[in-house]
């Protein structure tokens, strides 16, 4: 068969490509590949083994030719046969980069559709016209594993999956026995590596294999990054605070590889610090691109990924500094941490760009939410010894920064509607009538990301399909119940049309879930915790009962008051009542009852205003607030309304901190009357009040404090 002719190649996937969520870094069309499971015959003469030195500073899987010197017995090595379109080849050989194509004897491939996982494989009829290859390591590249170029457990991770994605734990076991090169220098890189369920996938499968055959694995060997060499650590390898992965991410392919290009252009293979800004309104999904590019270019493009919050210096300043921390050698060590707290917030920022500045292996800072581009000055370094690369998001775009922005839009019509897909499932949105119903949707809520992960959160959640969710929405819409009481300007309008049937069912579940929202967008959009929200409901609580009390007063206050005027009113009726004579008496008896009336209608005004102005001013007035003993219910009432809020992507956690959206924030605080935000404004200040422990001599409390004061600068 001619080239011509052929459409597509075949390639035997032994590692990470097995995998097909990584298969979205390389692969340009947007339909997934066809594959296999698959064997090569010990009789081709190579061997699987962890043998690859990669350039980002890791070791990787390779292949090498069978040395029957070795006491190691030859093996069948298990994998996938994917089916490869020659126009993706050229892209899979860029992924590949220090490996070189060798071409597979159709004879010594065996296909096993006997071999079932939870991936349906396509049953291949081979003829020897196909082109098999497998792709082996360059010489200058083929190394095993030591302290500067260790195995990766996010590696290992993304294999295994593979294997349990094609073939289930059966497979998983058949690479562990037929893979070599296993070695002590095995490092725990995943994000909060000691509490594995929070990122790792399987993990617990995982880890029963390679403790299984600890003795071939080095299991016990594994490391978290504290614990590894010092040498590694100074030369900071791995990510750090990056943002889980969004399953559900759709399109933005074009937006992806202009962001790739824009580095590019500007690299031309120079060792610099290459800035690049993702610019766009606040609901655009800018975050949502940068984490998926990080993923899709670590660790093939970089050594070291770093992802901080830069609203303000503070919180870069914080991020640094829990940095530093975490890249200690020894961060259980109490004395080096009192070292690290008790430095300057200048020596903090300084040692980081000195670090990166040194760092050998290419590194990509991410600066998230970017309000003010002169930090950039204090924060960045102003040259590397390597590649560096700045990628920072904004709402503010940088005119000096020229060709180097990529302005974010929404999605368009077709990236709504495969969001929704993804994000409610195929039974809420397949039918015409659905299918219908998702466009007007999508339109009615501008192609906005953040509208649209709201609709699909509650849709979820509630297991609505997208016609009825429509149906709801234009009711809310024409309504405009509960959210709309306050005007919103331009796209904030979308995210309070999706928020009201959110916060509709919210409020079925729990009340209590509801009224933290509302508290919690008076406070920064970060650094929410549990105990937060405890406290919170405590100063609620508190402020509820006192005012109670102070009511109870006021009223027995207004009942003596109201008992003395009537009083008064009966005398002055009575009184001139005895002073008629019969030509007055019609004249007299009309003043005497209106003077009664006026006098109650007086003192109605009177109680109102006093209602009125004590809610006012017992709101507003300053409050010793004193330390907080939480009762079960706030415990209990606490978990169950961060739960509900991250069920409808209300609340985003991550590394067990939650974050609200700014616009939820502003929409929030638009649906609240004078008195609500009074009201709510006066339990926050209360909840800070009782939080707030910065004592100067003891270390102990700076950190924590340094967290409350991004809620402090928010307060008005």
């Amino acid at each position: 068969m001619s080239d011509a002719s052929r459409a597509y190649d075949y390639v035997f996937g032994f590692g990470s490509i097995m995998d097909t969520s990584t298969h979205a870094t390389w692969q340009t069309s947007s339909a997934p590949m066809r594959g296999a499971v698959a064997t090569i015959s010990k009789r081709f003469g190579y061997q699987r083994e962890w043998n690859f030195r990669s350039n980002t500073g890791f070791t990787a899987l390779g292949v090498s030719k069978a040395d029957s010197s070795q006491d190691r017995e030859s093996c069948d090595i298990n994998g996938v046969l994917f089916q490869v379109p020659l126009g993706e080849m050229g892209n899979f050989d860029k992924r590949e980069v220090g490996y070189e194509r060798v071409a597979i004897p159709l004879d010594m491939i065996a296909l096993h559709p006997e071999i079932s996982g939870f991936h349906q494989q396509t049953q291949f009829s081979l003829t020897k016209s196909d082109r098999i290859w497998i792709y082996v390591p360059l010489s200058s590249h083929a190394m095993y594993a030591d302290e500067n170029h260790p195995l990766l457990q996010s590696y290992v991770d993304t294999v295994l999956r593979g294997c349990l994605e094609w073939g289930g734990e059966a497979m998983a076991e058949t690479f562990i026995l037929t893979t070599g090169g296993w070695g002590t220098y095995f490092l725990n890189d995943t994000p909060s590596s000691r509490r594995p369920w929070l990122y790792r996938k399987e993990y617990r499968t995982i880890d029963e294999l390679l403790k299984k055959y600890s003795e071939k694995t080095h299991y016990g060997d594994r490391r978290h990054p504290e614990e590894f060499a010092a040498n590694f650590n100074q030369r900071m390898k791995g990510t750090w605070s990056i943002p889980p992965r969004n399953p559900n991410f759709t399109g933005r392919d074009t937006e992806l590889t202009r962001l790739h290009s824009r580095f590019l252009a500007q690299d031309l293979g120079r060792k610099a610090v290459i800035k690049v800004e993702v610019t766009g309104m606040g609901g655009v999904g800018k975050s949502q691109l940068v984490t998926e590019f990080v993923y899709r270019h670590f660790p093939v493009e970089y050594g070291f990924v770093v992802w901080v919050n830069a609203e303000t210096s503070d919180t870069l300043v914080a991020d640094y500094r829990q940095l530093l921390a975490d890249l200690a050698s020894d961060n259980t060590d109490a004395k080096m941490q009192v070292v690290d707290i008790n430095k300057s917030s200048e020596d903090v920022v300084s040692e980081v760009k000195s670090r990166l500045f040194r760092c050998s292996l290419p590194w990509l800072l991410v600066m998230d939410n970017l309000e003010d581009h002169g930090l950039l000055d204090t924060f960045v370094p102003h040259g590397a010894v390597t590649r560096g690369h700045i990628l920072i998001t904004t709402r503010h775009v940088d005119v000096d920064s020229g060709s180097g922005n990529l302005e974010l839009s929404c999605f368009n019509t077709d990236e709504s509607l495969e969001f929704l897909r993804r994000s409610v499932g195929t039974y809420n949105i397949e039918g015409p009538e659905n299918e219908g119903a998702a466009k007007e949707l999508s339109d009615r809520l501008g192609n906005l990301p953040l509208a649209l992960g709201m609709a699909a959160a509650y849709m979820r959640r509630c297991d609505v399909q997208v016609s009825e969710y429509l149906e709801r929405f234009l009711i809310s819409e024409k309504s405009g119940h509960f959210i709309l009481h306050g005007k919103l300007n331009d796209y904030a309008v979308t995210v309070a049309s999706s928020l009201c049937l959110s916060l509709e069912e919210v409020e079925k579940l729990s009340p209590v879930a509801c009224e933290v929202l509302k508290l919690l967008c008076f406070l920064g959009p970060d650094q929410i915790s549990k105990s937060l929200i405890r406290h919170l409901l405590s100063a609620k609580k508190n402020l509820d009962h006192e005012r109670l009390n102070r009511k109870l007063i006021a009223k027995n206050k207004r009942v003596s008051l109201q008992r003395h005027c009537f009083l008064f009113c009966v005398v002055i009726a009575g009184g001139a009542a005895t002073l008629l004579t019969k030509r007055h008496s019609l004249k007299m008896g009309m003043l005497a009852f209106s003077t009664m009336t006026a006098s109650m209608a007086v003192f109605a005004a009177f109680q109102n205003s006093t209602n009125t102005m004590f809610d006012v001013t017992e709101s507003t007035s300053f409050r010793n607030v004193s330390a907080t003993t939480f009762s079960s219910y706030e415990y209990e009432q606490s978990d169950v309304a961060w739960n509900v809020l991250k069920s409808f992507s209300l609340l985003t956690v991550k590394d067990g901190k939650g974050s609200v959206h700014r616009l939820l924030q502003k929409a929030m605080r638009s649906c609240q009357n004078e008195m609500e935000t009074i009201y709510n404004l006066t339990i926050c200040i209360d909840t800070m009040s009782a939080m707030w422990s910065f004592k100067t001599q003891d270390t102990d409390t700076w950190k924590d404090s340094l967290l409350m004061l991004e809620h402090l600068y928010i307060l008005p």
